[in-house]
């Protein structure tokens, strides 16, 4: 079978056959190019697929402006801009993903490359079965790959710079929207790159951006894995002294990420200590959150069954108390453990699925951890934002599986059904690991 041509933006014909947008909304489309009218009117960005005068093989990511005079690799471009940087930047102000890394792209063909190979492979998730997307997601991907093993093959001279880490960042989606989340060859790569350097909250530099996107990436997979963070936290200090709300909620994951490494970590004792710390640290930055992170509670519900509604301004709130609330979950399964003292097994499922069976005789710390789950997944769902529910995805997994409620658990699955549907994320893992803990 031959790969699909590219379009030859010389030849594009005036008018597009099918304009994405509109396919993926299901709306009738009236083809307009370069905007269709259901788009210009809704203030919606116009995507269109062409069918026509394709080129046999993709334009060379080595010469990104040269590229950006194809049709096709500046539509992929502008999604990354528009629909996927702003995942990256979900707790980011100053937006680096959508804006330092769209522009050091354009002198940087590793970069460039790989924003094209994760647009591509995302707009595949989204068109169902559209094999050309899948070949150009393939094609870039394959460059990105290639140019980072040669840009690393002499560590002695290699610096690793925010550019690189966003590299690797943008090819751990592509490796999860691709389904090949098995390998996690990037996080794995990132951890030993991000091993010695100085991270400062209040950096305004891409490396910091870059570590608090693959720490974000890294403890949704630990949550989901129930394991520890492929990255070490130990070496990482940061003055609490946020100015900002994105700050605060990048401070929150860091602590997040701490408490996983010491709760599920292979370690025949917990840190209490260490864990003791932690719960003071959470415990100050919860009082001193500003108005701002308080939820807008909605008495619009009429199932006292389904969640609640909790409204919040913006995705960085979100995410950051979505966080908060999976740490305390944590802090009241390793209080079962530690106040009992009985795990047989040092790994992390050893731990968890210890405290599980003591739930049963803790009714309080289950009314409890059910509590904060309700609220992990009330915020997702409350709340139409696409980056904090692509950054759901952890929490909700890891804190799901304590809810008892069957409409709160069938509302949920609908929920997660239509997230990866609407932003192409696989939710299958998520979906399996919520069935097999409802079913113990």
């Amino acid at each position: 079978m031959h790969p699909p041509p590219l379009l030859n933006a010389q030849h594009a014909s005036s008018k597009a056959e099918k304009h994405e947008t509109c396919r993926f909304r299901k709306v009738k489309c009236d083809g307009q190019h370069p905007i269709c009218d259901i788009c210009r009117k809704t203030g919606r960005q116009c995507e269109w697929e062409f069918s026509n005068f394709r080129e046999s093989t993709p334009p060379s990511p080595d010469r990104p402006s040269q590229a950006l005079s194809n049709a096709f690799i500046s539509t992929l471009y502008r999604h990354y801009i528009t629909t996927l940087a702003p995942w990256y930047d979900l707790n980011d102000s100053q937006r680096r993903f959508q804006d330092l890394v769209s522009l050091e792209s354009l002198s940087n063909p590793l970069l460039f490359s790989a924003i094209l190979a994760f647009s591509c492979i995302h707009l595949y998730r989204r068109s169902g079965d559209d094999e050309y997307y899948l070949y150009v997601a393939e094609f870039y991907h394959l460059q990105s790959i290639q140019k980072l093993i040669a840009l690393t093959d002499d560590l002695s001279s290699f610096h690793f710079d925010g550019a690189t880490l966003a590299v690797t960042c943008l090819l751990r989606s592509y490796e999860i929207l691709a389904q090949n989340v098995a390998t996690q060859s990037h996080l794995l790569g990132s951890s030993s790159f991000l091993r010695d350097q100085q991270i400062h909250i209040s950096a305004s530099d891409l490396l910091s951006a870059g570590f608090w996107n693959y720490l974000r990436e890294d403890i949704t997979v630990a949550l989901v894995e129930k394991r520890r963070l492929k990255i070490e936290l130990d070496q990482i200090h940061i003055p609490y002294s946020p100015a900002r709300d994105d700050e605060r909620a990048n401070l929150i994951s860091l602590l997040l990420g701490r408490a996983i490494n010491v709760s599920f970590g292979d370690r025949s004792r917990l840190d209490a200590e260490e864990l003791r710390n932690l719960e003071s640290e959470a415990a100050q930055w919860k009082n001193d959150l500003p108005s701002s992170f308080d939820p807008i509670e909605s008495s619009q519900i009429t199932n006292t069954d389904d969640f609640p509604i909790l409204w919040l301004y913006h995705g960085w709130h979100i995410a950051a108390l979505q966080y908060y609330y999976t740490l305390q979950a944590i802090f009241c399964l390793v209080s079962l453990t530690t106040m009992n003292d009985t795990r047989a097994d040092p790994s992390s499922s050893g731990m968890l699925q210890t405290a599980s069976n003591l739930l049963t005789s803790a009714p309080r710390i289950l009314d409890k951890i059910e509590d904060y789950a309700t609220r992990v997944c009330a915020l997702a769902i409350s709340n139409d934002c696409d980056a904090a529910r692509v950054n759901a995805f952890g929490p909700t997994a890891f804190c799901g599986a304590y809810l008892r409620n069957k409409t709160q658990r069938a509302r949920l699955v609908d929920e997660l059904k239509g997230w990866e549907e609407r932003t192409g994320w696989p939710a299958e893992s998520i979906l399996l690991v919520l069935q097999n803990a409802w079913d113990d």
